[in-house]
């Protein structure tokens, strides 16, 4: 193994400098060694308990033997002395929670003992938000397929209902549907008449009467 950044228990301090969670736990052991203030509360152990545990303490026991694996491959591999991602890990809080975070692990000696330096990023409100952006995005989905679904369903009843009628789009004079006995009189498919305007197929007469006629009609739409 090459030689390893050491640090003193004196040299601790500086760790409460940092915003995020830092604690070292031992190679072997895996116990934890030292932690700043950031770690302790967002653990949720005073600092004294904290250092009974061990980082497996903090791990849902399927979780361990992944976790150990991990720990073996990274002092296996004498060319790197830090790991910049080493993983998504769930964490327990001492509250009972579950967190997922994110860690970085540095080989030091602390005192003299080969040890993990652990850094952590928290990731369980970005893993929230984007289960409920998934949840949201599968709802808008499954929606959008019965409104189509619907809309099918709704142009079919009304493509073979008896009669000359003709559904418009509220606001406008855009045709949504018509029934065949009114596609007939235009001389179009039924299909043909979708998102045409009513005055497009059906264009005024010449002459006085028929602009006069048309204006009673728009009226009718208003």
């Amino acid at each position: 193994m090459r030689k390893l950044i050491e640090i003193s228990s004196n040299a601790l301090d500086a760790f409460e400098l940092l915003p995020h969670p830092v604690w070292l736990f031992n190679r072997d052991s895996l116990r934890i060694l030292a932690a700043n203030t950031a770690a302790c509360d967002w653990l949720g152990h005073d600092r004294q308990a904290l250092t009974r545990l061990s980082v497996l303490d903090l791990r849902p026991a399927e979780d361990h033997a992944a976790f150990r694996a991990r720990i073996d491959a990274f002092f296996a591999d004498d060319s790197a002395d830090q790991l910049p991602d080493a993983g998504q890990w769930r964490v327990l809080q001492g509250s009972g929670a579950h967190r997922l975070a994110r860690f970085c692990w540095r080989k030091v000696r602390l005192d003299g003992v080969v040890a993990v330096l652990s850094t952590c990023t928290d990731l369980t409100e970005q893993q929230q938000a984007e289960s409920k952006a998934a949840q949201l995005e599968g709802e808008v989905r499954r929606v959008t397929e019965r409104e189509r679904l619907s809309d099918d369903k709704f142009r079919r009843l009304f493509d073979a209902a008896p009669g000359q009628m003709i559904v418009l789009m509220p606001g406008t004079h855009e045709i949504v549907a018509g029934t065949a006995e009114f596609a007939t009189i235009t001389g179009m498919h039924p299909s043909d008449l979708r998102g045409r305007d009513l005055f497009e197929v059906f264009p005024p007469m010449p002459g006085e009467a028929g602009r006069h006629e048309m204006e009673r009609l728009r009226k009718s739409l208003q």
